[in-house]
């Protein structure tokens, strides 16, 4: 088989079978290709000292498209020509990122060159050390480059994108504090601090194909009309019909959730649980089956309240404590993350994994596994490797070895750590 690709270069010819051996097996080579575009730069290039065949296929120009491991040790200190000379070696290269360069060596001639031997380029990043370069470096990769589906821009100061550099974006990533409000017909995906203006649905109104909106540290304070939009993350939500007009809304992120504030379409919430009313799922948010606690900062203040209820909750990961008085009848994984703290005997139908610190007793366990007729693991994070706390005297193998005796279900999984 020969594979004849130019593609902004030099001509490569890379001659291999139709067939790869493995393991006795004939591999057809394109599902070969298919299985080594998933794997990462470094197993790629072991993938090349296994046989002959296989350095053939793994040569395929196709495969090096994202070089974060050889852009680091190449670009750094280099000249322009050494640069093109690297980059003329790898002419199918989706990506690069000019993190790695030195803030002075980044000027219109690199860039410049880049395009004419990389004009496949799909994804930017940047992030130049001097913090003044990055809007003429922003201004430079935008007009060589505009056709890009996803730029991020890792800069400490604002770089302040214009709407005529966004017509073909796909993802736009900005770790600035700020942002201007843009407008973009192909945007999807947008991650960002807050923005200047306040006004989110100003924003959602000028990307109508805005499927993800991430803004870290924005409070909103007004009703989001969305018919796309699946995603969204905010620091606080206050207003009450903030998510009432966005039917397609799946996933919602926010520190802090006000009183009266649901979505009746929502099926996983993140949030800081320490503050989590106990209505929260069965009016706000009745149709979540994942809620997940955010704030890892003071882990033992998020408890669960007592007469919490959802009829639809399947995953609770990243809390402090559950009361007995909680109603779950269909959850089915369940993670305290408090390491030290002994946890009594849960009973849940539908259970099938559960991750504690460690159980008061042995009696607690016990009772646990009878009540969880599906449960198939039980993880253990105490850093001693009990199974519980009190009980008989002596070290964690003796209560293993005990734990042992019961004659529990066998195809319960006890895992530490």
């Amino acid at each position: 088989m020969s594979v004849n690709r130019p593609m902004g270069g030099p001509t490569i010819d890379i001659c291999y079978s139709s067939t790869i051996p493995l393991s006795g097996v004939l591999l057809p080579t394109e599902l070969v290709l298919k299985v080594l575009s998933e794997l990462n730069l470094d197993t790629l290039l072991q993938c090349k000292l296994v046989s002959r065949a296989f350095y053939g296929v793994a040569s395929d120009p196709t495969l090096c498209k994202r070089l974060h491991l050889l852009q680091r040790m190449y670009i750094r200190r280099k000249s322009n020509e050494q640069l093109f000379a690297f980059a003329a070696r790898f002419p199918m290269l989706e990506e690069w990122d000019f993190r790695f360069h030195k803030s002075m060596d980044v000027n219109k001639d690199l860039v410049e060159g880049l395009c004419d031997i990389l004009p496949g380029l799909k994804h930017i990043q940047i992030a130049p050390q001097l913090s003044c370069m990055s809007q003429r470096l922003y201004e430079l990769v935008t007009f060589y480059y505009p056709n890009i589906t996803e730029l991020t821009i890792h800069a400490t100061s604002t770089v302040y994108p214009s709407s005529a550099s966004l017509s073909s974006l796909v993802s736009l990533n900005v770790m600035s504090r700020a942002l201007p409000c843009i407008s973009s017909p192909s945007l999807k995906r947008l991650q960002a601090g807050i923005l200047e203006s306040g006004a989110v649905q100003s924003l959602i109104t000028g990307c109508p194909k805005l499927l993800d909106l991430r803004l870290h540290k924005q409070d909103l304070d007004e009703e989001l009309l969305s018919v796309c939009l699946t995603r969204l993350q905010v620091n606080t939500v206050v207003h009450t019909r903030a998510l009432v007009s966005c039917p397609s809304l799946r996933r919602f992120d926010a520190a802090r959730i006000a009183e009266g504030v649901g979505s009746s379409t929502v099926t996983e919430v993140n949030t800081a649980i320490r503050d989590m009313r106990c209505d929260l799922l069965k009016q706000g948010f009745p149709q979540c089956r994942r809620l997940v606690n955010i704030s890892d900062k003071v882990l033992r203040t998020a408890r669960i309240p007592p007469g919490f209820r959802s009829d639809h909750l399947e995953v609770l990961l990243n809390i402090a404590e559950l009361p007995q008085e909680c109603f779950l009848p269909n959850l089915r994984v369940l993670e305290i993350a408090m390491p030290e703290d002994s946890t009594f005997c849960f009973r849940f139908p539908h259970l099938t994994r559960l991750t504690v610190g460690l159980f008061k007793d042995k009696r607690s366990l016990v009772k646990t596994v009878e009540g969880c007729p599906f449960l198939t693991q039980i993880r253990f994070l105490n850093k001693r490797g009990m199974p519980w706390r009190v009980g008989i005297a002596g070290s964690a193998d003796d209560k293993w070895h005990e734990l042992a005796q019961l004659g529990l279900r066998t195809d319960v999984e006890f895992k530490l750590g």
